[in-house]
């Protein structure tokens, strides 16, 4: 019901992607801060139905000796996952990106239009991090500039310790990816798949205003709005979270 594989992706680096139950292929791509066994405890009534795929993204995990190359880790999480998908020979599978997942979904997208999946789930995530010129809907919001700031401050830090082994390594990379972010506002435009939107009413991380915008310009997309939560909506409504990714997993949404 569950196996542990390290896939080599392009660079020579080994990804850990764990794999739990039988059936159709899933995706699950976890958040910042967390691991693919962030997964486990929403998937246990479905693992009987599908067999979900779930890397740890660089420095996470069991990957967390793994550096990332680029200083964009959203493209390195997706050229990654690109790899996964041929090593596994994976085809017409859903794909689920909560928060950082779901940056590098939009990276995905935005590339070659996810090439492969049947469907996207977009759990909690603006359309950009930058704020943009709609809106302060990027990370943080109207307090982006403090947080920007901040980053700004530690850069010399984060800059003098990069050489001394992975943590630090991708510790830079995440501080630069966040603080020079890329541009995912025309992601969408590439999609050419069902998406549907889970959003936290009350996220403090990105504006459930900019999120609902951001579905809107999606044809036929839709839309679940978490009443009672913010940004980490699956733990917080456990129960409407497995619900709503059972729908989206039958193909009803």
């Amino acid at each position: 019901m569950g196996t542990s594989t390290f896939v080599r992706v392009r660079d020579g680096q080994s990804i850990f992607v764990r794999t739990v139950g039988k059936g159709p292929p899933v995706l699950l791509l976890h958040g910042f801060g967390l691991t693919s066994l962030q997964w486990l405890p929403f998937i246990q009534s479905y693992k009987q139905l599908f067999s979900f795929y779930i890397p740890d993204f660089r420095g996470a995990g069991r990957s967390w000796r793994c550096p990332y190359n680029k200083t964009n880790i959203f493209q390195n999480n997706m050229e990654d996952l690109q790899d996964i998908v041929a090593h596994f020979a994976l085809e017409d599978f859903p794909v689920v990106g909560y928060s950082m997942g779901a940056s590098t979904a939009l990276q995905w997208l935005k590339s070659d239009g996810m090439k492969g999946a049947s469907r996207y789930l977009h759990v909690e995530q603006g359309a950009n991090i930058r704020n943009g010129k709609s809106g302060q809907f990027g990370l943080f919001g109207r307090h982006q500039g403090a947080f920007m700031g901040a980053l700004r401050t530690l850069s010399p830090a984060v800059n003098s310790m990069s050489t001394l082994g992975s943590f630090f390594t991708n510790l830079q990379a995440w501080h630069d990816s966040y603080l020079e972010p890329p541009d995912n506002s025309a992601a969408f435009d590439q999609c050419r798949i069902p998406v549907t939107f889970l959003i936290g009413k009350h996220s403090l991380l990105y504006s459930s205003t900019g999120q609902l915008e951001t579905a809107k310009s999606v044809p036929n997309a839709r839309v679940v709005l978490f009443e009672n939560s913010g940004h980490l909506l699956p733990f917080v409504e456990p129960r409407k979270f497995v619900r709503e990714l059972g729908r989206f997993l039958s193909g009803d949404g």
